[in-house]
């Protein structure tokens, strides 16, 4: 059975080592996309109706997501349910 003593000096080894790898990372991590990708068209129905209780200076945010459907009228998208 280990001492406290040696499970301490395992817990400080392991932070100076947790330390040591958050120095050593990249200042700047590159975009792994050049654009935003698209969302599933039902993902963008979904969201169009939250807007329903949504306060309005949100709207625009949820209006201008990409989505994989081909027509930009959002309306027509929620008569399709």
């Amino acid at each position: 059975m280990r001492c406290a003593m040696q499970i301490f000096e395992d817990i400080a080894a392991s932070e100076v080592h947790a330390e040591a790898s958050v120095e050593s990372a990249p200042a700047e991590i590159p975009p792994l996309y050049g654009s935003c990708l698209s969302i599933r068209t039902e993902k963008c129905i979904h969201l169009q109706q939250l807007t329903n209780v949504l306060p309005k200076d949100y709207h625009p945010f949820y209006d201008s997501l990409k989505h994989s459907c081909i027509s930009e009228k959002r309306p027509q998208l929620l008569d399709s349910l």
